[in-house]
């Protein structure tokens, strides 16, 4: 989980997934925590990715692209599907958070057994929506995630975030199975 430190008096802060909740003033020591450095703790070392977008179509593209440097890292199956399913719900977040002048934040963490990713947004929640038929082309962002994901969810806070969860070392059926994106669903660059 991602923490803010006091550049003061170093205190760690948790800040659920963004510092948009975070005070201005360190409860501690009264330093600003305006641009505070983020920490990551990874188990068992790691590492760890953390980009924010404002809430606007561009966004879609732009977490995309963050991923670009895990490529080697990740491999061609794991960043092909990472970055699918990054995309579809930095789409969620900007087509449904209903926040105005919002920040969506990706968060990556690689560790040798899996890479999670969480993204949040300023939004309202929601709660889970129905299974979109399999001709449908909108409408179906989790459905993909639960498909290509080995673990998910939506925890309640402060701010709306979903997470997933890919094993990096799968069976090589498994794995092969999402290398590649159907055709409709292949993303533009």
């Amino acid at each position: 989980m991602p923490y803010v430190e006091c550049p003061g008096c170093r205190l760690s802060l948790y800040s659920a997934a963004s510092h948009s909740w975070v005070a201005d003033d360190c409860p501690v020591c009264g330093e600003s925590l305006l641009g505070a450095a983020k920490r990551f703790p990874v188990p068992g070392g790691g590492r760890t990715l953390c980009r924010e977008f404002p809430s606007t179509p561009g966004a879609v593209a732009s977490a995309r692209h963050s991923l670009d440097g895990l490529y080697a890292e990740l491999g061609d199956a794991l960043h092909t599907t990472a970055v699918l399913l990054v995309s579809e719900l930095v789409t969620n977040s900007v087509e449904h958070s209903r926040a105005t002048n919002g920040l969506i934040e990706l968060i990556a963490c690689i560790t040798s057994s899996a890479l999670r990713v969480e993204v949040s947004d300023d939004g309202e929640g929601f709660e889970s929506p129905p299974i979109a038929p399999d001709e449908a082309e909108p409408g179906r962002g989790l459905q993909l995630v639960h498909e290509l994901a080995d673990r998910w969810g939506w925890p309640t806070g402060l701010r709306t975030s979903v997470w997933f969860e890919i094993d990096r070392f799968r069976d090589s059926a498994r794995a092969g199975a999402t290398a590649t994106p159907p055709a409709r669903l292949r993303l533009a660059t």
